[in-house]
């Protein structure tokens, strides 16, 4: 129980974060891109799932389009993720360099080779990481689309972001297991 005002605090900013990285991505797209494919990527799923539903009235239909739209909508989101989590991991290692090297200007521990900074060793720790991290944002969007697309055959608005949602979360659960297995020893 102690720990939990920082873990909300913690929580708090990280969504401001990516609210924030989010607002400066869609920027940057309005800039670099036509207005009809900025309009894809800033489209809100539940008042496009309703509109689909009254024209198409079918669920087949329905869930290939929506399926297309949750994918486009949410690209920027799960960039804006990715990104915010990718400068708190880069930030973590450059942590722990910066406490190594603390630790050999001071004459080490008892032991010099917990001390010592094996550079191959973090550079691959860290390029692994990001892979996995890269990877489980895209299994999560993927999922997102697909439960979003599935949510709006059922129920177009409320389903499609109960879908989402649900979606995202069982991607994620997928993704846990690879990302927290332990990477394989070369000893």
């Amino acid at each position: 129980m102690e720990a939990l005002p920082h873990r909300i605090m913690v929580a708090y900013l990280k969504y401001h974060s990516i609210t924030l990285v989010m607002r400066l991505y869609e920027h940057i797209a309005a800039k670099m891109y036509s207005e009809e494919k900025v309009d894809k990527l800033t489209m809100d799923t539940f008042e496009a799932a309703k509109r689909g539903s009254a024209r198409t009235g079918k669920s087949k239909e329905l869930g290939s389009e929506m399926l297309r739209v949750c994918w486009n909508a949410n690209i920027i989101s799960f960039l804006a993720d990715y990104s915010v989590h990718q400068i708190i991991l880069a930030y973590a290692y450059y942590a722990y360099i910066r406490e190594q090297r603390r630790k050999i200007k001071n004459g080490g521990g008892d032991n010099d080779s917990e001390s010592t900074i094996h550079g191959g060793s973090v550079a691959l720790s860290f390029v692994r990481k990001s892979t996995l991290l890269a990877l489980s944002r895209g299994v999560c969007l993927g999922f997102a689309s697909i439960g979003g697309a599935l949510g709006s055959t059922v129920w177009p608005g409320w389903g499609t972001l109960a879908g989402s949602n649900i979606g995202d979360t069982v991607g994620f659960s997928l993704m846990e297991d690879v990302m927290e297995r332990p990477s394989p020893s070369l000893d």
